[in-house]
């Protein structure tokens, strides 16, 4: 594999990396991070740290990102190398054959020496027609070429702006007070969360024009009076492809347009905090109105499993209802409960919860990982689920011998009779979490920063 061309096709699908320079340097690619040497790529693709690599999670973070983008640039750089020549008759330049089905194709050629440029064609006896170019960009001629192929079906794709639209519609159903089931719930938040991985920029631009979006009051209107059954309508018609983009805004054009009910403004947050997955793996919003609960009762710890949280946190202007909707609430309320427990049986509780098989709980994959306040989870990923490596708390181990107050929801009751036979059951608060969220919160008050509640680790 040639490294003038490796080099330069990492340099460029790199995205921007604050306090980074790259220099080519006896064959190496260095990478200088706040004008320190801390890694390099050989000439394989491979990703080397220097003996004295600064261990911070800048450094690693950044690594991580040089490592996925190496090796995404050696898949096609060897996919191109091994291909066959794509001859046919009227083309100027080489191109190497990557794919052909259905009279399309998709091919690549080296330009320059250092640039690499894919294109899908139509083709047919007479040659090529109809040519849609790509530049570097693998993924888009890709996708190109299986919709050009009919590989797959051109109205189950989705563009970036109408995954964002979708996007922004879940969040404002599981925001909008409506009685739906918990696997509806669990659904959606785990679509948000897949949107979230493809798209994080555009969502983090369009969570930027939320207050712009207040100030037309479409959130309050929304929330006010949307019709459940229009707005499930239009984002299962999305996914599924029975609805277009057309007929999904025509669905939700008769619900925004009504009469916005006035309701009184309670509260004013300074900041917004998603409930989508952070790079931790946590849940920003989950986090702050766990840890403003959990504070509010004079708990020591608190943990909860994630689906008890249904929106993000939006800066802005906020009514007692919206409030009260960013946590479960109508006919599945989340009870709170307090236990007594030493450091000790808060690790057997953890580790039971990440265990557990049933209904339930059932960790299977990230978004599904429960949420935690007061301490840090530190988990290993194991394949199919997680194990509990060790808690902290202050950042260090939990005291195994020490008493924590902890808050946990009612769904704990079972857990608790299965692994603590002796003890009593967590004593109920009286409160629901909905209700305690939003007692807490008024003009005079702000949620609480998100806390760094959970470490993933391989």
């Amino acid at each position: 594999m040639d490294s003038k061309l490796l080099y330069n096709q990492i340099k460029e699908q790199l995205p921007p990396l604050e306090g980074v320079s790259v220099k080519v340097e006896d064959n190496k690619m260095n990478f200088y991070i706040d004008g320190r040497l801390e890694f390099y790529v050989r000439e394989s693709g491979g990703v080397s740290y220097m003996p004295n690599c600064s261990d911070t999670d800048k450094v690693k973070n950044i690594c991580g990102e040089i490592v996925r983008t190496s090796r995404f640039v050696r898949e096609y750089l060897e996919t191109i190398d091994q291909a066959p020549d794509f001859e046919v008759e009227g083309l100027k330049n080489k191109y190497k054959l990557l794919a052909q089905f259905n009279n399309t194709v998709l091919a690549a050629r080296v330009n320059g020496g250092d640039h690499v440029e894919f294109v899908t064609w139509d083709k047919d006896s007479r040659g090529v027609s109809a040519g849609n170019y790509f530049g570097n960009n693998f993924t888009r001629a890709k996708e190109d070429f299986a919709v050009r192929a009919n590989i797959v079906n051109r109205d189950k794709i989705f563009s970036t702006s109408e995954l964002v639209e979708i996007y922004r519609c879940i969040d404002d159903t599981l925001g909008g007070g409506y009685e739906i089931s918990d696997e509806q719930v669990d659904l959606l938040n785990t679509i948000k969360d897949k949107i979230t991985e493809v798209v994080p920029s555009d969502l983090t631009g369009m969570i930027g024009v939320e207050e712009e979006v207040q100030k037309n009051a479409f959130y309050i209107r929304y929330a006010s009076n949307a019709s459940f059954s229009a707005s499930l309508k239009a984002v299962s018609g999305l996914l599924t492809g029975e609805l277009n983009e057309q007929q999904a805004l025509d669905a939700f054009a008769s619900i925004i347009t009504e009469p916005a009910e006035e309701e009184e403004i309670i509260a004013k947050f300074e900041n917004t905090y998603s409930l989508a997955l952070n790079e931790q793996g946590g849940r920003d919003a989950a986090s702050s109105v766990l840890t403003t609960v959990r504070k509010a009762n004079g708990a020591d710890l608190a943990f909860t499993p994630y689906y008890c949280y249904t929106a993000s946190l939006h800066a802005g202007s906020h009514t007692q209802k919206e409030i009260h909707m960013m946590v479960k609430n109508g006919n599945s309320v989340v009870h709170l409960a307090m236990a007594e427990l030493t450091g000790r049986d808060v690790k057997a509780m953890v580790e039971a919860y990440l265990k557990d098989t049933g209904t339930l709980f059932c960790v299977t994959n990230k978004y599904e990982l429960p949420v935690a306040s007061g301490m840090k989870l530190i988990v290993t990923d194991i394949g199919d689920g997680y194990e509990l490596k060790d808690i902290e708390v202050d950042g260090t181990s939990i005291a195994d011998d020490t008493v924590y107050k902890i808050l946990v929801s009612s769904e704990f009751d079972a857990l608790f009779a299965r692994i603590f036979p002796n003890k009593k059951a967590p004593e109920k608060l009286g409160v629901n979490l909905a209700d305690a969220w939003t007692a807490f919160i008024s003009d005079e008050t702000q949620p609480e920063a998100p806390e760094d509640y959970i470490t993933i680790e391989k």
